[in-house]
């Protein structure tokens, strides 16, 4: 065990925490949750892994409350919504899968066929989707004893480590990089969910919510450019004021580019930032929100506690790592970027650090307020 203190910032997700020791800040692993600052600048002791990362942290020889519902010192919060399985989410085998083609909008020649599943998950939810006439819409879920349904989405026939490899040499032939001489040039980084991950709830779909599913293999994937806004917008809550003093930094600029303002003028970041694929078979399970007061937001009602919530299922992604890429072209690589207090550092060095910090301390995707979206390097 060794001895350090907590120091606990308020960001724009909650509040966030770091341990200082021997003059260095190590950031608190994502699971841990803080409600409020009121263990800044206490003693802590903590536990590191092989690799010399932070992975238990107590205080006063208690552990520090934990979003993970399955550890015993879980944070006692309503905020928390998953401190419990939504009702009607026990798993049960017997429960039949939502696929049933003869309830699709398939053309008819196509139902006809017969299937009983299709492998592909994009393919399953989008294109298989249920229609239920009673309910007018699409359904993937239902809770009953005798009429409830749910989906069984997997990827056991793709071989995701075939997959990963090629997309990382595609990275590597469109960065022009030799085979075998990666130098500084391209980051290859392992990412674990510390507990649920949704990506693109919100995006067009037929359901009433989404899910981002890659449109070949149609597993579950995080897109480059949500990597690169998550980022951006951490390093801006975390070191600037606000964007314009974050588009006169040299560094900043550098990585993600920006506008022309004041003696800048406009230009295209140098880092890029690749997708990132789940580097193991994807686990694909449902949650549920309840939004109240629905007459209220639908038809303007006046919001009121007889208003009885509406279970609104929503598909997640858990127990799944992703393997995330950063690359540079040549001639930028060797390049020595000076930022705020730091020493001169290596781009890729940077933003290794900040993608690290973001993922750890602001999560990525939808709901990173109740817990969801926060990721721990593997």
């Amino acid at each position: 065990m060794e001895h350090g203190k907590l120091e606990i910032k308020k960001t724009k997700k909650g509040y966030g925490g770091t341990i200082v020791f021997n003059n260095k800040r190590m950031p608190v692993p994502g699971k841990y949750a803080f409600q409020d600052d009121s263990l800044n600048c206490h003693e802590c002791t903590f536990e590191r892994d092989i690799k010399g990362q932070v992975v238990r942290i107590f205080v006063d020889e208690q552990e520090l409350p934990t979003r993970d519902p399955n550890t015993s010192h879980q944070v006692k919060s309503s905020t928390n919504m998953h401190q419990a399985e939504p009702p009607g989410l026990k798993r049960d085998s017997k429960m039949p899968d939502f696929f049933d083609i003869r309830k699709t909008h398939l053309p008819q020649d196509t139902r006809e066929i017969g299937l009983r599943d299709i492998d592909n998950i994009s393919l399953k939810l989008h294109k298989g989707s249920r229609f239920e006439p009673a309910e007018k819409k699409f359904v993937f879920f239902k809770t009953g004893r005798e009429s409830g349904y749910k989906p069984y989405l997997t990827a056991k026939n793709i071989d995701l480590n075939s997959i990963c490899c090629r997309h990382s040499s595609s990275v590597q032939a469109l960065l022009g990089i030799s085979s075998g001489v990666i130098g500084d040039r391209l980051l290859t980084i392992n990412f674990y969910p510390d507990w649920r991950l949704i990506v693109g709830l919100g995006n067009e779909s037929v359901y009433e919510t989404s899910i981002t599913l890659h449109h070949i293999y149609g597993i579950p994937y995080i897109p480059g450019q949500a990597i690169k806004g998550v980022v951006r917008s951490w390093v801006i809550s975390e070191y600037f004021d606000s964007d314009e003093e974050a588009l006169k930094d040299p560094a900043f600029r550098f990585v993600f580019g920006g506008q022309a303002v004041d003696k800048y003028p406009a230009q295209a970041g140098k880092v890029m930032f690749f997708d990132a694929l789940p580097s193991k078979e994807p686990r694909i399970e449902v949650d549920i929100m309840n939004p109240h007061y629905q007459p209220y937001y639908s038809q303007g009602q006046p919001p009121g506690d007889y208003h009885n919530p509406v279970p609104i299922p929503f598909l997640t992604v858990v127990d799944t790592p992703f393997q995330f890429l950063l690359g540079l072209k040549e001639g930028d690589s060797q390049k020595l970027i000076q930022f705020k207090n730091l020493e001169s550092v290596k781009p890729l060095e940077l933003v290794g650090k900040w993608l690290k910090e973001a993922l750890e301390l602001n999560g990525i995707g939808a709901k990173t307020a109740v817990g969801y979206g926060y990721m721990t390097i593997i």
